[in-house]
């Protein structure tokens, strides 16, 4: 016979040279092998439900470890904050606002930076906590609270009223996705990681990635810090409503801005202190950036949360979503893969 018999049909070959794309077309399966079990195309970790990702050749931005931001169109700069707990706007567009709550940390850098030779301590920051607040085409308002400390899970608000407010807990093993109108909430196996969740929100416009990253404090013990990615889909680009943000505010540029960035020269004694606030990339100062109101808050400087949003039929936005693909990516990503490698990588 073709297949042996220790073999489960539906399972993929363990001979499978490793050249072979999981997402090959039935064509490409050696004659031997019954045309009908292809290799699966969707990988079993992504709910049915959730919306398309956004593509390698997508224009990428980031906020990393201590803060290093990219814009959505590759602009690069670093962001320290003022103070601990300081919530700042990373993006700010009609019906959504995204914040990063900052923390002012001292940390080491991994044995595999050559700096880690002379830079014995960094005093910099990380993001500590996100928090989302959406408004769906019904008007319903959605909050939604990612912290590093307990990664397995996502406290999800929902208010259809200022007297009704449900609240709801995703978990992996219970409730890992919620949908609300035009809002999907998941938690999600990011592609690559095998022992982590991250969480994935969307409202047919922007899709928002908060992942969990770890680091060693200057003290032996082990950090917790929030990476975060913004994706602009096609439904962004269209609104007539131009989102703002430390990430949002590059959509509509036509090249990269590129701000202050932190060199990490020490001093005497084997310490630097970050100090850059994103000077020359940022419209205003960092104090503009500053969300009054609460951690769902989106009053600052340049809000756009209460722009008139573009009313097309949600069915539609995704229709555009999936024909033109995503606009341009932008967030806080940490450097490292996993939590299991994160002290392996570059805090810069």
């Amino acid at each position: 016979p073709a297949i042996p018999p220790s073999t489960p049909p539906s399972a993929p070959s363990p001979s499978t040279p490793p050249s072979l794309p999981p997402s090959a077309p039935p064509s490409s399966t050696p004659p031997s092998l019954p045309p009908a079990a292809p290799p699966p195309a969707i990988p079993p970790s992504t709910p049915p439900s959730t919306p398309p990702s956004v593509t390698p050749s997508t224009p990428s931005g980031s906020a990393t470890a201590d803060v290093h931001m990219t814009g959505l169109r590759g602009g690069k700069f670093d962001i320290r904050g003022s103070a601990t707990d300081k919530l700042y706007a990373l993006l700010s567009a009609a019906g959504v606002a995204v914040n990063a709550e900052f923390k002012m940390v001292t940390f080491h850098l991994p044995p595999s930076d050559l700096r880690s030779t002379t830079l014995k301590k960094v005093h910099g920051s990380v993001i500590s906590a996100v928090y989302i607040n959406l408004r769906t085409v019904d008007g319903t308002f959605v909050h939604v609270q990612y912290l590093p400390s307990n990664p397995q899970v996502a406290n999800v608000q929902v208010a259809s009223s200022p007297d009704s407010m449900e609240g709801i807990v995703l978990s992996a093993s219970l409730t890992p996705h919620v949908d609300v109108d035009n809002v999907h909430v998941a938690l999600t196996k990011p592609h690559g990681r095998k022992n982590i969740l991250a969480l994935s929100v969307t409202d047919g416009a922007w899709n928002i990635t908060a992942t969990p990253g770890s680091f060693h404090l200057d003290d032996g013990r082990i950090g917790r810090r929030v990476d975060v990615r913004i994706a602009a889909l096609a439904a962004a680009r269209k609104s007539p409503s131009k989102p703002h943000g430390f990430i949002g505010q590059s959509l509509h540029d036509t090249f990269p801005i590129h701000g202050k960035r932190d060199d990490y020269v020490p001093n005497s004694a084997g310490e630097f202190w970050t100090t850059a606030q994103g000077e020359g990339a940022l419209e205003g100062v960092l104090a503009d950036y500053e969300i009054l109101g609460g951690p769902y808050g989106t009053s600052f400087r340049f809000s756009r949360f209460d722009a008139i949003p573009d009313r097309q039929n949600v069915a539609q936005r995704i229709t555009d979503e999936v024909s033109d693909g995503t606009l341009a990516a932008g967030g806080a990503v940490g450097d490292s893969l996993d939590e299991q490698d994160s002290f392996s990588a570059s805090f810069s």
